[in-house]
């Protein structure tokens, strides 16, 4: 396993941020693939750790790694000590403050989210424990406890970080000028579109996946001056798929951005509809997207019909939810909402030109609500499936770091639990881990219940140390 620290930063700099920490990569690498290390700090690699200059985050991600790993084991940590050894193996594996004060910081914020994974079982008991009236309130408690630490550790972006989507030209682009993307994570516009002069820009912003960084796009719903730019991200980032989770609103705010049959212009691209269904739930357009470009020798020889040479295809599937409309805060249908989950899951397995590498587009109303849900359940089915846990927490403190309004702390958390709940209760390939979890439980703790109960206990007394 390759774990790559520097990623599109300057070197000698720790301005990266504290995703790339080891809370990020550690889920990238996986359970079996993890370093390992002994109390006395010697490292036995099963993986290889690299940066641009072999040196710099790659020592910040060893003494990470090593103090977490010696914190578990004996509740202490010691940075200074790995530190030093890092350097006398060496030089400048460490090799400034910044990166020194980088270590503090990620471990801070370790031991402060000490929030688990939880067994794929026991959701089950999470959500059983609702029904009594004393575990309902530890349950809201622990809640409110996650919600204060979410907030409390997602940064606000500051006007200078989204500077892009402040200026004259690009503020009629957003539907809300409180809400724009930072520019080290909004994809740029390639194709010269429109009349504006900031044709890169459009409102939109990443978010990193549980496999991969930038799996998707977020979005707001096009205004009228800015479908052409919806259909450049989708072509310039070559997005398999779209994601809308709004019922279509007031077409005088909402316009509608895709037609249902035959071909259609928007801006520089031809948009042609290969087929079109209607599901309960949901409806699909399979499209196929054709950028125009217009050669001198072409427009000479074709001066007559002004014929448009079509080059290039995109083929796209836009999937639009029919159970959730504006007003609402959750859909009208879980189960309609898994089968969108699965539809843009199974097409992005048969979709072409390794779609595996391409980014989705996940869009609502504003940008904000109901996207954090589905990349959310995203991630937690990812994690699923790979380490037979979940993480609601961490997933959803990833999220917000690029766009720190994602999830409603109210409602859309708890959904999400509750989602996931649906997901493993559907899916009975899940089973099997089930035995395996429970035998690993029984001879380090009691049932997962009483466990449940004690976790619980322990909440209560550190959200007062906390406060």
């Amino acid at each position: 396993m390759l774990i790559a620290c520097d990623q599109q930063a300057p070197l000698y700099r720790c301005n990266f941020h504290r995703k790339l920490g080891f809370s990020r990569l550690s889920q990238k690498t996986g359970v079996g693939t993890r370093i390992k290390k002994s109390l006395s700090f010697n490292i036995i690699f099963d993986s290889f750790t690299i940066s641009s200059n072999g040196a710099g985050r790659s020592g910040a991600f060893l003494a990470v790694d090593a103090n977490l790993e010696l914190m578990k084991k004996t509740g202490q940590l010691d940075v200074y000590e790995y530190a030093k050894t890092l350097v006398n193996s060496r030089p400048h594996l460490i090799d400034s403050v910044d990166q020194y004060q980088f270590i503090y910081e990620v471990l801070a914020e370790a031991v402060m989210c000490n929030i688990q994974p939880i067994q794929m079982h026991q959701l089950k008991d999470r959500s059983s424990m609702y029904k009594a009236k004393k575990n309902r309130e530890l349950m809201e408690s622990q809640d409110s406890h996650e919600n204060k630490l979410l907030l409390h550790l997602t940064q606000p972006l500051r006007i200078g970080d989204c500077a892009g989507g402040h200026r004259l030209e690009n503020r009629g682009k957003n539907r809300d000028v409180m809400v724009v993307p930072p520019d080290h994570a909004r994809p740029y516009l390639q194709t010269l579109h429109g009349e504006s002069k900031d044709y890169t820009y459009i409102n939109a912003v990443e978010v990193d996946g549980f496999t991969r960084k930038a799996e998707f796009i977020v979005t707001e719903w096009p205004k009228h001056s800015t479908i052409d730019s919806f259909w450049t991200l989708i072509y310039d980032h070559s997005c398999h798929t779209v994601v809308n989770l709004s019922n279509q609103g007031n077409p005088r705010h909402y316009p509608t951005f895709i037609h249902n049959k035959g071909k259609a212009s928007y801006g520089p691209f031809i948009v042609e509809v290969i087929n079109y269904h209607q599901y309960q739930a949901m409806t699909s357009h399979m499209v196929k997207v054709m950028k125009r470009t217009f050669m001198i020798s072409d427009i000479m020889s074709n001066a007559a019909n002004n014929q448009q040479i079509e080059t290039e295809v995109r083929i796209c599937c836009v999937i639009q939810v029919r159970i959730w409309p504006i007003e609402n805060k959750v859909p009208l249908s879980t189960t309609g909402l898994m089968d969108v989950i699965k539809m843009a899951r199974s097409w992005k397995r048969r979709a072409p030109d390794r779609p595996e590498s391409k980014p989705t587009i996940v869009m609502s109303h504003n940008g904000v609500s109901r996207v954090g849900v589905y990349i959310g359940a995203n991630i937690c089915i990812d994690q699923m499936d790979i380490d037979h846990e979940v993480d609601v927490f961490h997933a959803v403190k990833m999220m917000r770091i690029n766009r720190p309004q994602l999830i409603d702390m109210k409602d859309e958390y708890k959904y999400l639990y509750d989602l996931m709940l649906h997901w493993y209760m559907t899916n009975p390939e899940y089973r099997i881990h089930d035995k395996d979890d429970a035998e690993g439980e029984e001879g380090s703790r009691p049932s997962s219940q009483s466990q449940s109960l004690r976790d619980k206990d322990r909440w209560l007394k550190n959200q007062n140390s906390v406060r």
